[in-house]
C-alpha cells in the first residue's frame, strides 16, 4: 500500500472525529523531550516535569544558583482507559479522570484516528501504521487498574 493511499485513508477516518480530539497531547523540549502530557479528550494536564526536592545551590564564579532536579512523573488525575480492539489487543490512550467516567466506545474510535494520525505525521513506518490501521475497536472496558 503506497503511502499516500495510507495517508487518504487516515483522513478519511480523521475527517469523522470532531475537532475536541484532533488536538497535540504532547508538548516537548527543544530537545523533543516529552514535557507535559493532556487529557487526549479535554486537554487537562495529566502528567509532566515536577520537583523532586527542594535542590541545592551550585556557585559559580561569584554567581550563585539554585539547581532543582526534576523529574517525569503521573499527576493524580492520570488515568487509562481500556478498549479491546477486534484482534484482541488493547488500546489504552491516557485521560484525565474526570474524562475516565464518562468515555464511550465512540470516544475510542476517534482516539484511535488521532493516534493513527499522529503516528503518520511523526514518521512511523508505513508496515506499522499498515498492520494498525484495518483494527476497530470493539469492546470499552473501563479504567485500567
Amino acid at each position: 500500500m503506497a503511502d499516500v493511499e495510507i495517508r487518504k485513508l487516515i483522513e478519511d477516518r480523521l475527517s469523522k472525529v470532531p475537532k475536541k480530539f484532533q488536538k497535540q497531547y504532547v508538548s516537548r523540549t527543544r530537545r523533543r523531550e516529552v514535557e507535559e502530557i493532556r487529557c487526549r479528550m479535554c486537554g487537562t494536564p495529566i502528567a509532566g516535569m515536577m520537583p523532586i526536592d527542594t535542590g541545592r545551590v551550585e556557585k559559580e564564579g561569584s554567581e550563585k544558583m539554585r539547581v532543582i532536579p526534576m523529574a517525569f512523573r503521573m499527576f493524580g488525575n492520570y488515568r487509562q482507559v481500556q478498549f479491546r480492539m477486534d484482534d484482541g489487543a488493547f488500546y489504552e490512550p491516557p485521560v484525565c479522570a474526570d474524562c475516565a467516567k464518562k468515555v464511550t466506545l465512540e470516544d475510542g474510535e476517534y482516539l484511535f484516528a488521532c493516534h493513527l494520525n499522529e503516528m503518520m505525521l511523526s514518521g512511523a513506518s508505513k508496515i506499522r501504521l499498515v498492520d494498525q490501521f484495518g483494527y476497530q475497536i470493539k469492546e470499552y472496558l473501563g479504567v485500567k487498574k
